[in-house]
Protein backbone atom coordinates (compact mmCIF):
# COMPACT_ATOMS: atom_id res chain seq x y z
CA UNK A 1 0.00 0.00 0.00
CA UNK A 2 1.14 3.68 -0.72
CA UNK A 3 0.83 6.62 1.60
CA UNK A 4 -3.02 7.31 0.83
CA UNK A 5 -4.15 3.84 1.29
CA UNK A 6 -2.36 3.60 4.64
CA UNK A 7 -4.05 6.31 5.12
CA UNK A 8 -8.19 5.56 4.71
CA UNK A 9 -7.28 2.01 6.06
CA UNK A 10 -5.77 3.47 9.39
CA UNK A 11 -8.83 5.98 9.32
CA UNK A 12 -11.89 3.42 8.56
CA UNK A 13 -10.06 1.11 11.62
CA UNK A 14 -10.55 4.13 13.78
CA UNK A 15 -14.22 4.28 12.37
CA UNK A 16 -13.68 7.85 11.65
CA UNK A 17 -15.10 10.04 8.47
CA UNK A 18 -12.97 12.60 6.74
CA UNK A 19 -14.92 15.15 8.37
CA UNK A 20 -14.38 13.97 11.88
CA UNK A 21 -10.76 13.63 11.49
CA UNK A 22 -10.73 16.93 10.16
CA UNK A 23 -12.24 18.59 12.87
CA UNK A 24 -9.91 16.66 15.36
CA UNK A 25 -6.74 18.59 13.60
CA UNK A 26 -8.88 21.55 13.03
CA UNK A 27 -8.76 20.91 9.24
CA UNK A 28 -11.43 21.11 7.01
CA UNK A 29 -12.75 17.75 5.01
CA UNK A 30 -11.42 19.09 2.13
CA UNK A 31 -7.71 18.99 3.26
CA UNK A 32 -8.16 15.28 4.28
CA UNK A 33 -9.65 14.49 1.47
CA UNK A 34 -6.63 15.71 -0.95
CA UNK A 35 -4.29 13.59 1.25
CA UNK A 36 -6.49 10.35 0.69
CA UNK A 37 -6.59 11.15 -3.38
CA UNK A 38 -3.15 12.23 -3.67
CA UNK A 39 -3.54 15.67 -4.08
CA UNK A 40 -1.51 16.53 -1.89
CA UNK A 41 0.56 15.62 1.73
CA UNK A 42 0.30 16.96 5.33
CA UNK A 43 3.01 19.41 6.76
CA UNK A 44 5.24 18.14 9.37
CA UNK A 45 2.69 19.24 12.25
CA UNK A 46 0.09 17.93 10.78
CA UNK A 47 1.42 14.31 10.26
CA UNK A 48 2.57 13.95 13.55
CA UNK A 49 -0.72 15.31 14.60
CA UNK A 50 -2.76 12.61 12.55
CA UNK A 51 -0.49 9.81 13.59
CA UNK A 52 -1.37 10.97 17.23
CA UNK A 53 -5.43 10.81 16.19
CA UNK A 54 -4.67 7.08 14.35
CA UNK A 55 -2.46 5.73 16.67
CA UNK A 56 0.17 4.91 13.93
CA UNK A 57 3.98 5.26 13.69
CA UNK A 58 4.82 8.02 10.90
CA UNK A 59 7.41 5.49 10.17
CA UNK A 60 4.17 3.23 9.05
CA UNK A 61 2.47 5.93 7.70
CA UNK A 62 5.10 7.43 5.50
CA UNK A 63 7.20 4.15 4.72
CA UNK A 64 5.01 1.02 5.14
CA UNK A 65 7.11 0.12 8.11
CA UNK A 66 6.09 -1.03 11.46
CA UNK A 67 8.64 0.16 14.42
CA UNK A 68 8.37 -2.37 17.03
CA UNK A 69 9.62 -0.70 20.87
CA UNK A 70 10.60 -3.37 23.53
CA UNK A 71 9.31 -3.44 26.76
CA UNK A 72 11.63 -0.98 29.13
CA UNK A 73 13.59 -2.98 31.20
CA UNK A 74 13.30 -2.65 35.30
CA UNK A 75 16.90 -2.33 36.17
CA UNK A 76 17.39 1.27 34.95
CA UNK A 77 20.49 1.46 32.33
CA UNK A 78 23.26 2.88 33.44
CA UNK A 79 24.58 6.69 32.52
CA UNK A 80 26.61 5.41 29.38
CA UNK A 81 23.80 3.42 27.98
CA UNK A 82 21.63 6.64 28.90
CA UNK A 83 23.88 8.49 26.72
CA UNK A 84 24.30 6.40 23.47
CA UNK A 85 20.58 6.10 23.54
CA UNK A 86 19.25 9.72 23.56
CA UNK A 87 22.31 10.01 21.29
CA UNK A 88 20.60 7.53 18.59
CA UNK A 89 17.34 8.64 19.37
CA UNK A 90 18.01 12.47 18.18
CA UNK A 91 19.95 11.00 14.96
CA UNK A 92 17.24 8.96 13.88
CA UNK A 93 14.49 12.30 14.60
CA UNK A 94 16.57 13.83 12.58
CA UNK A 95 17.28 11.58 9.84
CA UNK A 96 13.61 10.80 9.58
CA UNK A 97 12.75 14.32 9.89
CA UNK A 98 15.06 14.89 6.90
CA UNK A 99 13.46 12.05 5.18
CA UNK A 100 10.12 13.63 5.59
CA UNK A 101 11.23 17.21 4.58
CA UNK A 102 12.25 16.10 1.53
CA UNK A 103 9.09 13.70 0.49
CA UNK A 104 6.46 15.87 1.79
CA UNK A 105 5.66 18.31 -1.55
CA UNK A 106 6.49 21.98 -0.75
CA UNK A 107 4.29 24.46 -2.42
CA UNK A 108 7.24 26.66 -3.89
CA UNK A 109 5.72 28.02 -7.12
CA UNK A 110 2.38 29.60 -8.02
CA UNK A 111 0.35 27.44 -10.32
CA UNK A 112 -0.06 29.31 -13.83
CA UNK A 113 -4.06 30.26 -13.02
CA UNK A 114 -3.06 31.56 -9.45
CA UNK A 115 0.07 33.32 -10.64
CA UNK A 116 -2.42 35.20 -13.14
CA UNK A 117 -4.74 36.04 -10.53
CA UNK A 118 -1.74 37.00 -8.32
CA UNK A 119 -0.51 39.40 -11.30
CA UNK A 120 -3.98 41.32 -11.89
CA UNK A 121 -4.24 41.86 -8.04
CA UNK A 122 -1.30 43.06 -7.23
CA UNK A 123 -1.05 45.68 -10.25
CA UNK A 124 -4.37 47.04 -9.12
CA UNK A 125 -4.60 50.55 -8.64
CA UNK A 126 -6.94 53.62 -7.57
CA UNK A 127 -7.38 55.82 -10.51
CA UNK A 128 -9.76 58.67 -9.14
CA UNK A 129 -12.16 58.98 -6.52
CA UNK A 130 -14.67 61.74 -5.49
CA UNK A 131 -16.91 62.34 -2.41
CA UNK A 132 -20.24 64.35 -2.64
CA UNK A 133 -23.27 64.49 -0.61
CA UNK A 134 -26.37 62.50 -2.28
CA UNK A 135 -29.53 65.01 -0.86
CA UNK A 136 -31.93 62.01 -1.73
CA UNK A 137 -30.21 59.44 0.08
CA UNK A 138 -29.27 61.83 2.55
CA UNK A 139 -25.56 60.38 2.87
CA UNK A 140 -22.01 60.61 1.71
CA UNK A 141 -21.40 58.96 -1.45
CA UNK A 142 -18.14 58.33 -2.71
CA UNK A 143 -17.36 57.07 -6.28
CA UNK A 144 -13.93 55.48 -7.02
CA UNK A 145 -12.66 53.94 -10.67
CA UNK A 146 -9.44 51.32 -10.83
CA UNK A 147 -7.03 50.80 -13.73
CA UNK A 148 -8.91 48.00 -14.57
CA UNK A 149 -12.42 45.70 -13.53
CA UNK A 150 -11.79 42.56 -13.22
CA UNK A 151 -14.87 40.50 -14.02
CA UNK A 152 -15.96 38.62 -10.37
CA UNK A 153 -14.15 40.06 -8.23
CA UNK A 154 -15.70 41.34 -4.85
CA UNK A 155 -14.87 44.76 -4.40
CA UNK A 156 -16.17 46.18 -0.65
CA UNK A 157 -15.20 49.24 0.96
CA UNK A 158 -12.93 49.50 4.43
CA UNK A 159 -14.34 52.19 6.50
CA UNK A 160 -11.87 52.83 9.15
CA UNK A 161 -13.00 55.82 12.28
CA UNK A 162 -12.36 56.72 15.96
CA UNK A 163 -9.03 57.36 14.81
CA UNK A 164 -8.73 53.85 12.62
CA UNK A 165 -9.56 51.76 15.63
CA UNK A 166 -12.91 51.35 14.53
CA UNK A 167 -13.65 49.04 11.08
CA UNK A 168 -17.09 48.59 9.47
CA UNK A 169 -17.18 47.48 5.18
CA UNK A 170 -19.78 48.52 3.19
CA UNK A 171 -20.26 46.75 -0.34
CA UNK A 172 -19.60 48.55 -3.80
CA UNK A 173 -21.92 48.72 -6.36
CA UNK A 174 -20.05 48.55 -10.04
CA UNK A 175 -21.64 51.27 -12.11
CA UNK A 176 -20.09 50.83 -15.67
CA UNK A 177 -16.13 51.65 -14.91
CA UNK A 178 -16.69 52.74 -11.74
CA UNK A 179 -17.68 51.92 -8.32
CA UNK A 180 -19.92 53.43 -5.49
CA UNK A 181 -20.71 53.32 -2.02
CA UNK A 182 -23.23 55.14 0.05
CA UNK A 183 -21.99 56.33 3.69
CA UNK A 184 -23.45 57.42 6.67
CA UNK A 185 -20.75 60.06 8.41
CA UNK A 186 -20.73 61.72 11.55
CA UNK A 187 -19.80 65.15 10.77
CA UNK A 188 -16.76 66.38 12.40
CA UNK A 189 -15.21 62.69 12.75
CA UNK A 190 -11.70 61.90 10.43
CA UNK A 191 -12.86 58.20 8.23
CA UNK A 192 -10.60 56.35 6.12
CA UNK A 193 -12.03 54.90 3.12
CA UNK A 194 -10.04 51.59 1.82
CA UNK A 195 -10.80 49.64 -1.10
CA UNK A 196 -11.07 45.92 -0.67
CA UNK A 197 -10.90 43.92 -3.78
CA UNK A 198 -11.05 39.93 -4.00
CA UNK A 199 -10.69 38.14 -6.93
CA UNK A 200 -9.57 33.90 -7.25
CA UNK A 201 -8.78 34.05 -3.61
CA UNK A 202 -6.28 37.33 -3.98
CA UNK A 203 -7.12 39.92 -2.10
CA UNK A 204 -5.82 43.27 -2.08
CA UNK A 205 -6.29 46.80 -0.11
CA UNK A 206 -6.06 50.40 -1.72
CA UNK A 207 -5.94 53.28 0.50
CA UNK A 208 -8.60 55.67 -1.34
CA UNK A 209 -8.98 58.80 0.65
CA UNK A 210 -9.40 60.20 4.02
CA UNK A 211 -11.74 62.60 4.61
CA UNK A 212 -14.47 64.38 6.68
CA UNK A 213 -17.80 66.35 6.64
CA UNK A 214 -18.98 69.21 8.68
CA UNK A 215 -22.76 70.01 9.34
CA UNK A 216 -23.01 71.74 6.51
CA UNK A 217 -22.37 68.48 4.13
CA UNK A 218 -18.73 70.38 3.23
CA UNK A 219 -15.45 67.88 2.81
CA UNK A 220 -12.21 67.87 3.69
CA UNK A 221 -10.70 65.13 2.34
CA UNK A 222 -6.56 63.57 1.79
CA UNK A 223 -6.03 61.14 -1.34
CA UNK A 224 -4.57 58.38 0.04
CA UNK A 225 -4.44 56.78 -3.87
CA UNK A 226 -1.98 59.97 -5.13
CA UNK A 227 0.61 59.37 -2.03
Amino acid sequence: MNFRERLIAARKAKGLSQESLGETLGLSRQAISKWETGDSKPDLDNLIALCEQLEISIEYLCFGQTATVPPPEKKAPSPRIRTLVITGIAVVSTILGLVIGYMLPRKTELSPTEQNSFSMVNSLSVIEATVCYDHEMKATMLTFMTNQILENSEVTLLVEYDHFTKTKRVACTLNDYSYSANLYLLPNCVYRLTAAIAYNGEQKLIPIIDVSVDDNHGYEYTHLWEE
